[in-house]
């Protein structure tokens, strides 16, 4: 059975072709606006873990760039860099 999300930030990318959630639990969903099955799915999940806990995020110049920040015992900032494939998506900055 599917659980309602209580979604604390919702933003579009400055192209317009997809967007993020971020939901009360500190998880980060991206989604993108095609005409597919796989739409309703979020193309790229960042889970909630017992270190890092998704408060905040912003695109950066495009949409392929997002910073999330965090807090457990102090600010926390990463850098995603998302144009490359899936499996290949790296974190370029760790700010503390």
């Amino acid at each position: 059975m599917n659980k309602t999300k209580d979604l604390k930030k919702l933003k579009i990318n400055p192209y317009g072709s997809e967007f993020f959630a971020i939901d009360n639990l500190g998880n980060m969903f991206i989604y993108s606006f095609e005409y597919s099955k796989l739409a309703k799915f979020p193309k790229i999940t960042l889970w909630n873990t017992n270190s890092k806990s998704c408060k905040d995020a912003c695109y950066i110049n495009n949409s392929g760039l997002v910073a999330t920040t965090f807090n457990k015992t102090n600010m926390h900032t990463t850098m995603w860099d998302f144009l490359l494939p899936i499996n290949q998506v790296r974190k370029y900055i760790n700010c503390y």
